[in-house]
């Protein structure tokens, strides 16, 4: 499975910025934007891992402004820009002021189980809210069965599909 490193803003403001790591950027953008006070925007999204998203914040560690949300600042606009313009990564980001941080929490920590886990409670958790409801709990209960079956093992194509149905069908009018 690819994944990407995104980078998520409010459309119009500087910051907060959220860099994070996902299979679908734009799928994880409107979950976000579920709970966000603001619309936002994907300014960029690049090919990456989990451990290339710690790295990231490692080396901003000193404009973290809670979990994976960052506060604006030259250098992080200028890796955005990098990366939007197509320089690599590696080339991109200055690991000059990289800091490791002790976490106990976070995708970079989880077990594959618990990264596949999580991945399939937040599509049935986008779509749920895109129905009306409030959580992922409230969607059928042979989709929500799903998250913890992720846990153990990848799910089967024809379990794949059933979560894409759902994700992929919007709220009926």
């Amino acid at each position: 499975m690819t994944r990407h490193i995104y980078f998520i803003k409010p459309i119009g403001m500087e910051g907060p910025i959220k860099i994070g790591c996902s299979a679908d950027a734009a799928m994880r953008m409107d979950g976000l934007a579920s709970w966000s006070p603001f619309p936002l925007e994907l300014v960029v999204s690049v090919v990456g891992d989990f451990k290339d998203e710690s790295l990231i914040h490692q080396c901003f560690h000193e404009f973290r402004s809670h979990r994976e949300w960052f506060h604006a600042n030259v250098r992080l606009a200028k890796l955005m820009s990098d990366l939007a313009s197509g320089v690599p990564l590696a080339l991109a980001l200055d690991q000059s002021t990289r800091v490791v941080e002790k976490r106990n929490c976070g995708g970079a920590q989880w077990s594959e189980g618990m990264r596949r886990s999580m991945s399939v409670m937040h599509r049935i958790d986008a779509a749920a809210k895109r129905r009306g409801l409030n959580y992922y709990g409230q969607a059928p209960a042979h989709l929500t069965d799903l998250i913890e079956t992720a846990k153990s093992r990848p799910l089967t194509s024809s379990e794949v599909d059933a979560v894409d149905a759902y994700a992929n069908r919007r709220k009926a009018a």
